[in-house]
């Protein structure tokens, strides 16, 4: 164990992590990138232990954020660009300082990315992947800044929502395409259930008050989307609504995602009607097939399928997106 602790590759390590205290300049922060990058791949082809390698792969992304502050500090611009009103000169000195640091511009990029993330979510990384046992990667960490980022702002979004509800549009509507947030959270710790919710659920109460009997049209048709894990629960959502179910949809996937008990290739659509709407049918199937996109994204072809069935105005309930034609509400739907 001793021999290990005292192989030439981590000592260079050792000494290069004390220098990240007095590194001062672009190339003394290259320097240690160089050797933690070297130490890393060196542990794990002599065998040395994945600690050591790990070890290395934590120095590495910590000279990464030294040089990445170092970066911002010649006033740069997103992805080592200068910004408009940047002189001549600092472009200059940008330009100068990565090419005699051996740094290339791609490198400088993600550098600064590293560095624009926040403090306490550097440190708080480092050490989940360190009780974890996981290298900390420069991947891993944007990645998941991204996506903290991204989750803030929809939490902003919701709670302004909910603290300012915005109003249904009136309508009456025809066609109402509904796709609520099952409220998976509430199932965090079921062994059963494989992933974690990305959005803000709602819950059955929530979901059952919307006044959406209030916005349909007399004889309108209603296309409610749910999961195997919240068939019972739709079933009672189409009562409180004032809806009466005809027939499922069922959107089956070009690959197998999480699931309960069995992985999940399918997710259903209950068409439901109220009065007598106007439904243009042929030959229709109860099968959609069609790839599958990003999370609890609908594809294109199901829209396609709506607009050539249901003529009239059309409403959709938990919008992700615009659409040419169609109303829309809920706590990502685009402004109207």
């Amino acid at each position: 164990m001793a021999a290990v602790a005292d192989h030439p590759a981590l000592t260079r390590l050792s000494n290069a992590e004390k220098a990240l205290a007095n590194a001062r300049d672009l190339s003394d922060f290259k320097k240690i990138i160089d050797i933690a990058e070297a130490a890393r791949v060196y542990s794990r082809a002599a065998k040395l232990g994945e600690d050591s390698a790990r070890h290395a792969e934590e120095i590495k992304l910590k000279a990464q954020r030294g040089a990445g502050l170092f970066l911002q500090k010649l006033e740069k611009g997103k992805g080592g660009q200068p910004k408009k009103n940047s002189s001549q000169a600092a472009n200059s000195s940008y330009r100068l300082a990565i090419r005699t640091a051996g740094i290339d511009k791609d490198a400088a990029s993600r550098y600064q990315q590293v560095a624009a993330v926040p403090e306490t979510k550097f440190v708080g990384y480092l050490k989940e992947a360190r009780e974890a046992k996981k290298e900390a990667t420069t991947a891993g960490l944007l990645r998941e800044a991204k996506q903290e980022v991204k989750d803030q702002k929809k939490q902003a979004v919701v709670k302004q929502i909910r603290n300012e509800p915005r109003p249904i549009p009136e309508g009456p509507f025809r066609v109402i395409v509904a796709d609520p947030p099952w409220p998976y959270a509430s199932r965090a710790d079921d062994p059963t259930h494989r992933a974690r919710n990305p959005y803000p659920d709602m819950t059955i109460e929530a979901m059952r008050a919307i006044p959406v009997a209030s916005r349909a049209h007399a004889d309108s048709i209603l296309w409610l989307w749910t999961t195997n894990a919240f068939l019972r629960e739709a079933f009672s959502i189409l009562d409180a609504w004032g809806f009466e179910q005809k027939t499922m949809l069922t959107w089956v996937k070009n690959q197998m995602g999480t699931g309960n008990w069995l992985r999940g290739m399918t997710e259903h659509c209950l068409l439901a009607i109220r009065g007598n709407p106007l439904v243009t049918l042929t030959n229709q199937t109860t099968a959609l097939i069609a790839d599958r996109g990003e999370h609890s994204v609908k594809p294109d072809e199901f829209y396609a399928l709506v607009e050539s069935l249901c003529p009239g105005s059309k409403l959709e309930l938990f919008a992700r997106a615009s659409r040419e034609g169609w109303a829309a509400w809920g706590a990502e739907a685009p402004d109207q």
